[in-house]
């Protein structure tokens, strides 16, 4: 399938570090993040409608398995966010403590995020505590920061990708920057 799909007038894509673009896994729905909040479009729509509860700072959307929710990290109070697809108020799923460089839910309903300060986490996709699979930090980029996390579909293999930087501390300046500007 390709298709094109314009921003209506006024509308700007979340700028920077965050990713702003999530793909349902049957492809018939995507999520962008804008500079009002999350918008979700079916593909068979011609508009795309703003996802209530979500603000300009709500970024790194992606999709539950069944494609019924949407995960996504709200940088307004550092949680790890879901809402319904079908509407709704978001749920808060567990306080993250740092920026959030991707996540993705499993078909075990479990969430994998990468938070800068504390490495590769674990939540279940019902909410609680997060568990550390791997650790790595912003603050010591010598060791790797993992990010962009994905357990792969049998369920065993965790996907990342690792940053390392002999300069760690003008990388996490920077990334710092860019998150307090928004």
């Amino acid at each position: 399938m390709r298709f094109t799909y314009e921003l209506p007038e006024g509308q700007q894509l979340n700028q920077g570090i965050a990713v702003s673009l999530a793909v349902s896994p049957d492809s018939s729905q995507f999520v962008y993040g804008t500079t009002e909040g999350l918008y979700l479009r079916s593909v068979d729509a011609l508009d795309a409608r703003l996802i209530a509860g979500t603000d300009k700072n709500s970024v790194q959307p992606f999709f539950s398995p069944d494609g019924q929710w949407i995960g996504y990290w709200s940088a307004s109070d550092q949680k790890l966010k879901k809402v319904a697809v079908s509407g709704g108020a978001p749920v808060v799923l567990c306080d993250t403590g740092s920026q959030v460089m991707g996540a993705s839910w499993d078909s075990e309903n479990t969430i994998v995020y990468s938070a800068v300060l504390s490495g590769v986490m674990r939540v279940s996709s019902g909410g609680g505590t997060p568990e550390s699979l791997i650790k790595g930090s912003a603050a010591n980029l010598k060791d790797g920061l993992p990010i962009a996390p994905q357990m792969l579909p049998e369920g065993k293999t965790l996907l990342f990708t690792n940053i390392l930087d002999s300069n760690p501390v003008n990388w996490f300046e920077e990334l710092k920057q860019r998150v307090s500007s928004k």
